[in-house]
């Protein structure tokens, strides 16, 4: 039963593959990310800004739980790069004292070029080979470890450090929505809520559509005050170019005696 329930999830995997790479699939999966994307458009727009900024807050409380679970493997990497530290300290000994026994084997072999000399020379060069690069590589090792180690360093630095600085950040939106809110009662203005994203997006569009009721509220008390001239300025235009329309530009008023 299992087998035949994965058959038929592959075969169908497989034609959802096959029906994307044709003009009616793209169409069709075109049609089903945006009906995604509008779902997940209009959750969001019932969702206050007050709800949103605690979400929000609540993702950055939680940044804790991602730095404290670096630090483990980063105390890992530092322990191991001790330990590289005291191997390729042993192993500068050793090769030290590898190089020595060489050189002094070499004397010998100088002196006396017997075949036994010959081969505890040749014996004693190889060893002393192996031993260098072996070092060489503990090394590079040791390097690319303590290279990674300040990396991770200062990446939980900067976790740590932008953590505080979105705090800051969020309780000012925090502040200004308070005020717009008082504004909003004041003059009855409507907020309609957008998608947010991601903490960084979501406090950025929290900011600007805080910004944009503050500027509709702006506009409206620039043009409903100004509506009146106006209006009133357009009408004496209106009057003076029907007047001479009927009586011409250079009519003269002819002023009545009594």
């Amino acid at each position: 039963m299992l087998k035949k329930i994965g058959l038929t999830a592959l075969v169908a995997v497989i034609g959802l593959g096959l029906l994307s790479r044709t003009e009616v699939g793209r169409w069709t999966f075109s049609h089903l990310r945006l009906a995604g994307s509008d779902a997940a458009a209009a959750v969001r727009s019932m969702v206050s800004l007050e709800t949103e900024i605690k979400r929000i807050d609540h993702e950055i409380d939680e940044l804790k739980s991602d730095i404290s679970a670096s630090y483990p493997p980063l105390a890992r990497e530092m322990v191991e790069v001790e330990q590289l530290k005291k191997d390729v300290a042993g192993g500068e000994k050793d090769v030290s004292a590898r190089e020595s026994v060489v050189k002094s084997l070499k004397v010998k072999l100088d002196d006396s070029a017997t075949d036994k000399a010959t081969q505890e020379f040749t014996a004693a060069w190889k060893s002393f080979q192996i031993a260098e690069r072996n070092l060489q590589t503990r090394k590079e090792v040791l390097q690319r470890k303590e290279e990674l180690v300040e990396q991770s360093k200062a990446k939980i630095k900067a976790m740590v450090d932008k953590q505080g600085l979105l705090k800051v950040k969020l309780a000012g939106l925090r502040t200004d929505l308070e005020k717009v809110r008082v504004a909003q009662v004041e003059s009855n203005v409507k907020i309609d809520d957008s998608r947010l994203a991601g903490i960084e997006k979501d406090m950025q569009a929290v900011e600007k559509r805080i910004a944009e009721m503050n500027t509709e509220m702006s506009l409206k008390e620039k043009f409903a005050t100004g509506a009146e001239s106006v209006e009133a300025k357009v009408e004496q235009a209106k009057a003076a170019e029907e007047y001479e329309a009927r009586f011409g530009p250079k009519a003269k008023v002819v002023k009545e005696t009594k």
